[in-house]
């Protein structure tokens, strides 16, 4: 395993199944997965109180809820892969890569005259990072584009791009996917499935609605949302098989009462549906666990936080 922070080139595939190895998960890629983890929660209440500062036009609440699915996914892509985000994800920039002031850039606000966003900046090339304001089918062409000139260089690295905008980006989401399947791209998608029972398909309610397609060239794979080292295992397998030019896949990341704030039905906190927590508790069964490993993390990226946003202080 590298030193926390270093990243290595795509590894060549070797014939015994893939470069990461599926069968173990080291411990220090999951105590990785966790940090991530909490970071992603910690960069969420951040935005959340600045906006309450009127600091923020916006805030990433919506990502809350989804740290296991955005660290899963996100711990093991490159420099060098592309990530194309929806508002939704935005948080999962910072796991990728992206500076933490430019990511409160993109939500703070131009009325305050303390901080005037790239609205216009279609892609941050040094995190390589699609901007998550286009709109999906523009995302999603451009992933498809990305996807396609990696095939053609033939250099190991993918594109991932996520969604959850309900069953009315369907019609876009499906001909992306037939697309990279029929051109065996180097692309994965993670469609995000926030409702509150994962029979009732997307979040907006519409019945019978799937982000799945039935090209058989293109696997769906659906895994609990809340679960960071069942996230992991399917993104290393799905990575894999984009680097070693098999095609697209989808995941499709079920969040059943994805806030961990959320309420149950006899007015008490759904502590259960905190990811966060669940990973605690997979680690404290592992040895892997303790409080002071919490507050070291905690208190390292909060010395990052306040010297990323300390530019809204002006």
């Amino acid at each position: 395993m590298t030193a926390k922070g270093a990243r290595q080139k795509p590894a060549k595939p070797t014939a015994s199944g893939g470069q990461n190895g599926f069968s173990l998960i080291s411990s220090g890629k999951l105590i990785e997965l966790y940090a991530a983890m909490v970071k992603s929660r910690m960069v969420v209440e951040r935005a959340g109180l600045l906006k309450q500062k009127g600091v923020l036009a916006s805030d990433l609440d919506a990502s809350r809820g989804r740290e296991a699915a955005i660290a899963g996914v996100g711990v093991d892509l490159l420099p060098e892969d592309i990530l194309s985000p929806s508002q939704c994800d935005l948080a999962s920039t910072v796991i990728k890569g992206m500076a933490l002031d430019r990511m409160f850039l993109r939500l703070a606000g131009t009325g305050n005259g303390k901080a005037r966003p790239k609205t216009k900046l279609r892609f941050d090339a040094k995190a390589n990072v699609i901007a998550p304001n286009l709109d999906l089918p523009a995302r999603l062409d451009a992933a498809c584009s990305s996807a396609a000139a990696h095939k053609a260089a033939k250099n190991c690295r993918i594109v991932v791009v996520t969604c959850g905008d309900g069953a009315t980006s369907l019609g876009s989401w499906r001909e992306a996917l037939m697309y990279a399947g029929l051109h065996a791209l180097p692309i994965i998608f993670v469609w995000h499935n926030d409702a509150l029972d994962a029979r009732e398909g997307p979040h907006d309610g519409v019945g019978g609605a799937s982000p799945t397609t039935p090209d058989r060239n293109v696997p769906a794979i659906t895994v609990d949302g809340g679960d960071a080292v069942a996230v992991y295992r399917v993104a290393s397998e799905s990575i894999d098989r984009a680097r070693r030019l098999r095609g697209p896949t989808v995941i499709e990341s079920i969040h059943a009462g994805s806030n961990a704030l959320a309420k149950a039905p006899n007015g008490r906190k759904n502590v259960g549906s905190d990811p966060i927590g669940a990973m605690e508790t997979y680690l404290i069964g592992k040895g892997l666990f303790s409080p002071k490993m919490k507050r070291n993390i905690a208190a390292a990226f909060t010395r990052e936080l306040d010297a990323a946003t300390r530019f809204l202080d002006r």
